[in-house]
């Protein structure tokens, strides 16, 4: 025991070389996570900084720059021309926001075409594009089935159409002797009639 201790110098026996690095890896952590949040703390004071007295400097500097090049345009227009200025850009502005928000009513057409089966003739169509965008469509066909095929294939587009409603279906004699008569309800989605031009 007594040569243990003087070959050791001590009654704790030393720590393997595994041990060691990881106390001396576990004493350094605070140190590195304090230069980190040193190095994060003086960036963030740096960015506030700059933003603070360079670029809001240079915004208020063209923001001045601005509104003198606007009141020399104004001052060097009499009444007259600014009225007319300002109607013809009031103008533009109208255009391009009825551009952007125009109806285009092309897709029906071609929808009314494909969900119109051989046998049913339309008479008529009342397209109420900003109440609910919803069409009421009437007409004559040879058959009940000719009807509800149309109806079937209508409620088939999910993409464009919301609903399907069969208000009347009747029976009148005509030119081509008895058929079937139909009103007939069709809801499209918002998105049915938007633009694609922006």
């Amino acid at each position: 025991m007594s040569d243990v201790i003087q070959s050791y110098g001590s009654m704790i026996p030393p720590h393997s070389d595994g041990q060691r690095n990881r106390q001396e890896s576990h004493a350094g952590l605070p140190w590195r996570t304090l230069v980190v949040s040193v190095v994060i703390f003086a960036v963030t004071v740096f960015i506030y900084v700059g933003m603070a007295f360079g670029f809001e400097q240079y915004l208020n500097r063209q923001i001045a720059a601005q509104t003198q090049q606007l009141d020399q345009l104004t001052s060097g227009m009499n009444q007259a021309q600014q009225k007319t200025s300002l109607n013809f850009y009031s103008q533009l502005y109208n255009i391009g926001t009825l551009q952007k928000s125009r109806v285009d009513i092309t897709p029906f057409f071609t929808a009314l075409e494909s969900h119109t089966p051989s046998g049913v003739v339309l008479t008529g169509a009342k397209l109420e594009i900003l109440r609910g965008q919803k069409v009421q469509l009437t007409g004559t066909a040879a058959s009940f089935d000719s009807v509800l095929a149309s109806a079937a294939s209508w409620r088939g587009d999910v993409q464009n159409v919301a609903g399907v409603s069969l208000d009347t279906m009747g029976t009148a004699a005509g030119a081509l002797g008895i058929g079937k008569t139909f009103s007939m309800g069709v809801t499209f989605t918002p998105s049915a009639f938007q633009s694609s031009v922006h």
